[in-house]
């Protein structure tokens, strides 16, 4: 409503253009019909949001009733062909499911747990449902091929995280604003719609909580070995795979291991630390502001001879100032990692 009357009764005026719509009786240039196209928007608002209220309410209710309201069921599970609102265990992914946990209760990390898997040829779930005939989509599937049937890390940190597994259904982690806004934010836990034994149980409870127990002990042993590390403000990319740089299984570092090398994919294994990486970013810096700076000497000496002429050396000037002033470790967005150089890509 605020966008239309915006256009509308604003920017079209300001524009010279006259707006006119037969079915709404609408029409710019009759000043007299201006009120009644206000109700009606307000009265279409009204609709709307009620609409919208409405479908939130069967929503609820049928996540109360423990039905499952996904496009796609968890990794382990398919959606029974009689109702498509309930779970029932697919065989060949949960045995996948159970050797996840069996290997971590082992000893594995999830890194080399995702190596492992990726090393038998087994299906990453995104392959397993595309196979399975589902119309699934992942942004992050690799079209030419090059990446698929690489497990990476994360996909098995969720997996050995996730309660549906012991038979839990947890829905309403996350909303939507208002049925204007397509953003997504995450809710109270005490608003979540939690199903106790909703369906079959793939691992059981004493399974799920030894490794859950596990992964709180690697966590806590790191942390207390002097390990912990920063957040970087920029994101760290390996130059050869494209692969952004991962945190390490069990540890703090958030630029450790290539996020390629782990999956497989041919890039060759290389470790960066935080540490590390932030004073090769301070170093790429000055070295860029001392070539600019250099860059601007030279012009000024050029000009001086007249070899250049003023308006083009000004104009080199100011790109050079411009670079400099950009020049600054907060204003980094992205660092390229290859071959034990970086580059630096700015906001």
């Amino acid at each position: 409503m605020e966008i239309a009357e915006r256009y509308i009764n604003g920017l079209f005026l300001i524009w010279g253009i006259r707006f006119i719509s037969l079915t709404d009786n609408i029409d710019t240039k009759v000043k007299g019909n201006k009120k009644t196209r206000q109700i009606n928007a307000l009265i279409n608002e009204w609709y709307c949001e009620d609409l919208s209220e409405n479908i939130r309410c069967v929503f609820r209710r049928k996540m109360e009733e423990g039905q499952v309201l996904t496009s796609f069921a968890p990794y382990g599970y398919k959606k029974e062909m009689t109702d498509r609102t309930r779970l029932v265990i697919d065989t060949e992914a949960a045995e996948n499911v159970r050797e996840i946990y069996s290997l971590y209760i082992q000893g594995n990390g999830i890194a080399k747990i995702a190596g492992i898997m990726t090393e038998r040829g087994i299906d990453t779930p995104s392959m397993h449902k595309m196979k399975n005939g589902e119309k699934y989509f992942n942004p992050n599937f690799d079209p030419d091929g090059r990446k698929n049937g690489h497990w990476s890390a994360n996909t098995i940190r969720k997996i050995l995280c996730d309660e549906v597994y012991i038979g839990k259904l947890i829905q309403g982690k996350y909303r939507k604003v208002n049925y204007k806004n397509k953003k997504v934010v995450p809710t109270e836990k005490s608003s979540w719609y939690i199903k106790e034994d909703n369906h079959e149980a793939i691992i059981s409870e004493e399974c799920f909580e030894k490794v859950r127990e596990e992964m709180k002990k690697r966590r806590y042993k790191h942390e207390n070995s002097g390990g912990k590390g920063e957040r970087l403000p920029y994101a760290v990319v390996c130059g050869i795979c494209a692969e952004r740089f991962e945190k390490i299984s069990g540890e703090k570092l958030l630029c450790g291991k290539c996020g390629g090398s782990h999956r497989g994919n041919g890039c060759p294994l290389h470790n960066m630390g935080t540490k590390e990486t932030e004073r090769a970013v301070r170093e790429k810096i000055k070295e860029n502001r001392r070539k600019n700076a250099d860059i601007i000497k030279r012009v000024y000496e050029d000009m001086a001879a007249g070899k250049i002429c003023r308006e083009t050396g000004e104009e080199i000037i100011k790109r050079c100032d411009s670079e400099i002033e950009k020049s600054t470790e907060k204003n980094v967005k992205e660092v390229v990692v290859k071959k034990g150089e970086i580059f630096l890509i700015y906001l």
